[in-house]
């Protein structure tokens, strides 16, 4: 029972983020706003308490990114009037999507760095 008390706060924050991303779906541009901030808030608060549950959550965000925009600019050929058939490749938008998916999971502070209350 203690193993459930002290760890209650992962399958509740599990609930709320899937709640928040289903929301942000399903709704309007001021309630997807407000959803966001409710799931920034929340990671915000995992940051501080439980690094390393967030440190895993960074990196499933950044491998989930890395595979839904893979084929993001990347050119192609779509069913489709002949001229909008063939897309074409588009290197920034594989650079700029592939690198925010690699700097998501990417630490706050270097490797080895002292924390503030031992200086």
């Amino acid at each position: 029972m203690i193993f459930v008390r002290r760890h209650i706060w992962v399958l509740i924050v599990a609930i709320l983020l899937t709640v928040c991303v289903c929301f942000i779906f399903n709704s309007g541009r001021v309630m997807t706003c407000s959803w966001g901030l409710v799931m920034a808030a929340t990671l915000f608060w995992m940051r501080e308490r439980h690094p390393i549950a967030y440190g895993f959550t960074e990196v499933m965000a950044g491998l989930f990114i890395l595979g839904q925009n893979y084929s993001n600019g990347r050119g192609g050929f779509s069913a489709g009037f002949f001229a909008e058939a063939f897309e074409t490749f588009q290197g920034s938008v594989v650079l700029v999507t592939t690198l925010g998916a690699v700097y998501v999971p990417l630490p706050d502070q270097p490797v080895g760095a002292i924390p503030k209350e031992q200086q």
